[in-house]
């Protein structure tokens, strides 16, 4: 207790909320070095001479007193100094923020950004907290900041951290690096709970983020086999029943989600013509759901579905790119018109459909209606064009997992993607299911 009030102590001494890289004139620091050490040994001479005159004399001269005094004041630089250094030593904040300092001022130094000629300094600054480090290049219009949005994986190797993000905002060209590791956060306990432990119309994806899908409609899951879609469905299923959602699945392989047929009946289709009928239908209750709300005395202008107390409706569409490609080009036709629909007409009228393939290429859909999506999540190890079919070209620089068995996760709100941990479910998941289908038999729900 002692101790942490103590380390409390020393960082709101030592620490800052911001740190700019200051680069003083060479000149100017061998001035304040000649003026110091000049200064400091004149004032020991004179004490000499001060102290052999009161020797000589007998007596004690005023003049010693004084001059004490000021070598006492030039002592002090030097006594703060060593002062800092055994504080550094016992917080770790302290040695981080020198390291980062100067690891960074030597980085600019050693590539030549400073343009001595017109004396010109780039406005850079960190921050950081136990979490995160976050580096801020100024944009004020020098030749040298075109460079500043490249150096990301420069700065991940300098400082051995992951690159969490970077955006540009306000001015500024912004690196956002994790100084923890990632944590697959345990999300049994919102199950498992009768009400919902976040924001209405959100999804959990770990403790930073939740997916709000009526502000940011419809989603993209893409990974190799094995890499976790299909838990990811599980958990946003028992999710989206707890919010008492329509969920219909199509899962034209026949696989795990196949399966829940037994629970959802014709809710739960694999073969083509069911998989058509099922998103013609979805189109229908939009056209339904939008004539409905213009004919209630309560409608809203702007208002979406759920200011109507309507329920969401969910397509869950497993293996999505694989089932287009096998289509002809007849039904190829309906199924674009269908999805298009329902990408672009769907959210005020609580209508979302979610994909998940393995690899998600240009046939499947274009880049103007995949850019509709609003989370788009790609699981485990890609390759660049894997992560560019997923994002977007401009989106996917310097992206790489610390872990294969992560992924990366970006809404429509965000600028880069962002790396995380599917979260962890450390429950039965079909005696989940059979527990919330009986209650909404029971109470029709």
């Amino acid at each position: 207790m002692f101790m942490n009030y103590v380390s409390n102590v020393i960082k709101f001494l030592f620490l800052q909320n911001e740190y700019r890289i200051v680069f003083r004139s060479v000149l100017l620091v061998k001035f304040f070095k000649i003026l110091y050490f000049g200064g400091f040994g004149l004032f020991l001479f004179f004490r000499f001479l001060v102290f052999c005159w009161d020797g000589i004399t007998g007596g004690y001269s005023l003049a010693g007193t004084y001059i004490n005094f000021f070598i006492f004041l030039f002592l002090l630089y030097p006594l703060y100094k060593f002062f800092r250094f055994l504080v550094s030593q016992f917080v770790f904040e302290l040695r981080f923020r020198d390291l980062i300092y100067r690891d960074l001022k030597n980085f600019l130094i050693g590539n030549r950004f400073i343009d001595e000629k017109i004396d010109y300094v780039p406005d850079v600054r960190f921050s950081f907290d136990d979490y995160f480090l976050i580096v801020r290049f100024r944009l004020d219009g020098h030749i040298v900041t075109k460079k500043f949005g490249e150096l990301g994986e420069q700065l991940s190797s300098m400082f051995v951290l992951s690159l969490d993000s970077s955006e540009q905002r306000q001015g500024y060209y912004i690196y956002k690096f994790r100084r923890s590791d990632l944590v697959r956060d345990d999300v049994s306990s919102i199950v498992n709970s009768d009400t919902l432990n976040f924001v209405r119309d959100s999804i959990v994806l770990n403790d930073s983020y939740s997916w709000n899908f009526r502000k940011c409609p419809h989603g993209l899951i893409s990974g190799i086999t094995g890499s976790g879609k299909t838990f990811l469905f599980a958990y946003f299923i028992i999710v989206l029943l707890k919010f008492k959602a329509i969920v219909k699945i199509i899962d034209p392989k026949r696989a795990d989600l196949a399966y829940l047929e037994k629970y959802f009946g014709k809710d739960v289709v694999y073969e083509k013509n069911h998989a058509l009928r099922i998103l013609r239908e979805s189109c229908e209750l939009i056209d339904i759901r939008m004539d409905g709300f213009k004919g209630m005395e309560s409608y809203k202008w702007g208002g979406d579905y759920s200011c109507y107390n309507v329920s969401p409706y969910f397509v869950i569409f497993d293996e999505a790119a694989a089932f287009s490609a096998l289509l002809d080009s007849k039904d190829k036709k309906e199924y674009d018109k269908y999805v298009s629909k329902i990408i672009l007409e769907g959210r005020q009228a609580g209508i979302f459909i979610i994909f998940a393939m393995q690899r998600p290429d240009v046939d499947f859909l274009p880049g103007a209606l995949r850019d509709q999506l609003g989370l788009r999540i790609a699981l485990g190890s890609m390759s660049n064009d894997g992560y560019r079919m997923v994002f977007g070209s401009s989106n996917v620089k310097d992206l790489i997992l610390s872990d294969k068995t992560a992924g990366f996760y970006m809404d429509m709100k965000m600028d880069r993607p962002k790396e995380f941990y599917t979260p962890y479910l450390d429950i039965d998941f079909i005696q989940e299911l059979e527990k919330l289908i009986s209650y909404k038999k029971v109470f029709n729900c």
